[in-house]
């Protein structure tokens, strides 16, 4: 059985092991962050990069939570890069969610798959990818 991370522990280690490129982006807007945060898929695009190889990527628009008020603080792109086994169960409008885990799995020896990603609560969403990035942010309007 998978232990999720507790979204009130805002410092796991694998977190600050895996660097997510262009994290300091949400940092700047949320100081320390969590996956679990993330609580609203809002818009996905899913491309085939290169037709030889079939690498892919997947970007999603997410919408972030304060864990303690609970309340919306900002809007920002996620992106998945190599992704292999997306599963997307079908739903209607935003895809509401519980959070996100984003596993390192490299110790697993797998080539060219370093990520394990999926929706904790819901299921909705899960793949496995090369890179993750956070390619934009953008605050939540008060």
């Amino acid at each position: 059985m998978r232990s999720y991370p507790n979204p009130m522990n805002r410092h796991d280690a694998t977190m600050e092991d895996m660097k997510i490129p262009g994290s300091h982006l949400l940092e700047a807007t949320l100081g320390e962050w969590s996956w679990a945060e993330i609580v609203h898929i809002t818009g996905l695009t899913y491309s085939v990069d290169d037709s030889t190889t079939g690498r892919t990527t997947l970007s999603i628009e997410t919408s972030w939570r304060d864990t303690l008020s609970g309340f919306c603080r900002c809007e920002a792109t996620v992106v998945f890069r190599g992704v292999t086994q997306l599963s997307l169960k079908a739903v209607g409008g935003p895809i509401q969610t519980g959070g996100f885990y984003v596993d390192d799995i490299r110790d697993r020896g797998w080539s060219d798959i370093r990520y394990e990603v999926g929706d904790f609560e819901t299921g909705v969403l899960s793949l496995y990818c090369e890179l993750v990035e956070i390619a934009h942010v953008r605050p939540h309007p008060r």
